[in-house]
């Protein structure tokens, strides 16, 4: 339950293959990230974990066709 809640990956990271959910989304759909990484924050503060998240993300986007 505190993985659920509390320490969610970046898309890419984690083990569930969301590719494929994106890609048969309609292409103007906007999607919003929610990772909010508590250990993480606790050590490196919020900022570095949205840089991280906002990285991790535009990467594993660019690889979508």
């Amino acid at each position: 339950m505190l993985t659920a809640r509390a320490e969610r990956l970046p898309p890419g990271e984690g083990c569930i293959d969301i590719a494929p959910i994106l890609m048969a989304m309609p292409s103007a759909t906007q999607i919003a990230l929610e990772v909010p990484m508590q250990q993480m924050r606790g050590l490196e503060g919020a900022e570095a974990v949205a840089r991280h998240v906002h990285d991790v993300a535009v990467r594993f986007l660019a690889r979508l066709p």
